[in-house]
């Protein structure tokens, strides 16, 4: 877990079968990464060996299950946004990508569970060796130098293209760029000496 945060809870309520009551887990939680509309693409959790497997059931969408937060204080890493920060307390699996999943004992029954979404285009960091990673996947086909990985992050967030996610513990994004829209920010840096060439590709 992270030392430099203070865990919060994250209560997954798992439904019942038909005249059976909801099962309920309450783990740790360190880091947490969500969109707007509370899609989660990371979390970071401990708790007993049973929960972490129920944990991994609700979120790989095998069970019907409600997610809430207390005490996580989710805002979004971007401190320039405008109007509401916050992100209401509460998430929902990306049931379409999925996630990686590494998990490690603690001790003591207790395991240690990172959740990270295989969704295209995310971020576990804002730096510019993060954006520089993701721009040279094989899906972009744009040709980039590595010092430019800065100003281009800063022209795609001006764009909506770099979106911040709500956070706690960390400071994640998700681009949502085509190659066409690099190939046109590129260009333009390139034309107005933004994007200058000051080292082999």
């Amino acid at each position: 877990m992270n030392d430099e945060v203070e865990p919060g809870t994250l209560t997954v309520t798992v439904k019942g079968k038909k005249g059976e009551p909801p099962t309920v887990y309450r783990l740790w939680v360190d880091r947490i990464a969500a969109a707007r509309d509370g899609q989660l693409y990371l979390l970071s959790v401990a708790g007993a060996q049973g929960e972490i497997k129920g944990l991994r059931a609700a979120l790989g969408g095998g069970v019907a299950a409600d997610f809430g937060l207390d005490n996580v204080h989710v805002a979004c890493s971007d401190p320039n946004t405008d109007g509401e920060r916050r992100l209401a307390q509460r998430v929902r699996p990306d049931e379409v990508h999925k996630y990686d999943v590494v998990a490690a004992p603690l001790g003591f029954g207790v395991t240690h569970a990172v959740f990270t979404s295989r969704a295209p285009g995310f971020l576990r960091s804002l730096s510019d060796e993060a954006v520089w990673r993701e721009l040279k996947r094989p899906e972009f086909t744009t040709p980039l130098l590595r010092s430019w990985a800065g100003p281009v992050a800063a022209e795609l967030r001006r764009l909506g293209l770099l979106t911040p996610l709500y956070c706690h513990g960390c400071a994640c994004a998700v681009i949502s760029a085509q190659t066409g829209d690099l190939d046109k920010i590129v260009e333009e840096g390139v034309r107005r000496g933004t994007l200058p060439f000051r080292e082999s590709a």
